[in-house]
């Protein structure tokens, strides 16, 4: 499961926008899933190795896109 963090475009993170959680098995699916819903979208970065990705939307927002860990 991962989820997604707004930040602006200056990089402080946006407390009025909820995080989305986008329940995938795999970065990319769950990068293609943003991008799919959210207006205007652009990847930036993906790092698979760290399991986070970075996204454009509107050229105005940034979604970050990380993998939960899970306890234990």
């Amino acid at each position: 499961m991962y989820k997604g963090h707004w930040y602006d475009v200056m990089g402080k993170k946006r407390t009025d926008l909820r995080a989305m959680t986008l329940d995938f098995e795999s970065l990319q699916l769950a990068l293609d899933e943003a991008m799919s819903v959210l207006p205007d979208t652009r990847l930036i970065v993906m790092n698979e190795n760290l399991n986070w990705g970075l996204i454009s939307i509107e050229g105005t927002k940034r979604m970050l896109i990380c993998k939960l860990s899970t306890p234990g």
